[in-house]
């Protein structure tokens, strides 16, 4: 027998029990200053995340600035 129930974990309770995330990323630079498949998805990752919530962004070598708002950069 094959269990056909769906369960939604885009509800706003749901969402809301899930907390902050710490999320880690390696690359070895920071597009587009430094071109390269790695760079360019984690890039893209921060980006979306910043679209939606509050980010801080720890590594070395970083832009001072962003561009975005939510997306505050702390360099090591």
């Amino acid at each position: 027998m094959v269990d056909t129930r769906t369960f939604s974990l885009t509800t706003s309770a749901s969402v809301k029990d899930l907390g902050k995330a710490n999320i880690l990323c390696l690359g070895m630079g920071w597009f587009p200053s430094q071109p390269g498949g790695l760079d360019r998805y984690v890039y893209e990752l921060v980006k979306q995340l910043a679209n939606r919530h509050q980010v801080t962004l720890c590594g070395f070598n970083l832009p001072a600035e962003s561009g975005l708002e939510a997306l505050h950069m702390v360099n090591l």
